[in-house]
Formats: structure tokens, sequence, C-alpha cells
């Protein structure tokens, strides 16, 4: 699978369907009722804001254009959606904030053999 293929592009990523409406809704809430009432206080033309909300690959989204439309529309949870949902490290932290933890904080150990106890001799 290429890097494409992932929805990554030059080190920068093509929106899921998911944080693309989220961008529009942020978009709305702000007051700004099209691309080209919102191209007025974001700096990107009302094209590639149109390319933003579509996921176009060929207008590539990175966290720092993130920043700007969070800080631009007043919507700081752009910023825990991007990064829960697009960002390739964001989804990792979540994954391992959401594992199990025993008593000491740490996770508990992967069985890589796939048996029973390991070490156990009878």
């Amino acid at each position: 699978m290429s890097m494409s293929d992932k929805g990554i592009k030059g080190g920068q990523m093509c929106l899921h369907t998911v944080f693309r409406y989220r961008l529009i809704d942020a978009r709305i809430n702000a007051g700004y009722p099209s691309v080209f009432s919102a191209a007025t206080s974001v700096p990107f033309s009302q094209e590639t804001i149109y390319r933003h909300e579509r996921g176009d690959p060929l207008s590539p989204f990175s966290p720092d254009k993130v920043l700007i439309y969070s800080d631009e529309y007043g919507e700081p949870q752009l910023l825990d959606f991007y990064c829960r949902d697009e960002c390739p490290i964001g989804k990792r932290l979540v994954q391992q904030r959401s594992r199990p933890r025993r008593a000491n904080g740490k996770p508990p150990p992967v069985n890589q053999t796939g048996g029973g106890a390991v070490g156990i001799t009878t």
C-alpha cells in the first residue's frame, strides 16, 4: 500500500469523512455559512477551503492548517478531533491510553507465543 493510499501525501494528510464534517460544522458554527464568507477570515482562498472540506488529495492537510482553522473558527475541539482521528501519532497515543493498566501503571505483558503461561514447567 503506497503512502497516498493511506491518505498521506508528502508528509501531509488527506482528511477522512468524519473530520471533514467537523470542519464544515465548525465553519458554520463560527458564523460562516459558505466558504466564500470564511475566506474573509481564514488565510486560505475560497477554493482551498472548499478542497479542505472535501478532503481533496490535491489540497493536503497538515497540523498547522488545523491550528489556523481552530483559532479562526473558535473551535479548539478541532485539535482534539484531528489528533485523535487523523494524526498517526495521536491515534497511537489514544490506543495506548485505552489499554488496561496494572496497579503500577504499566500495561499488562503481551503473550507473544499465543499459548499459556510462559516460563512455567510441570
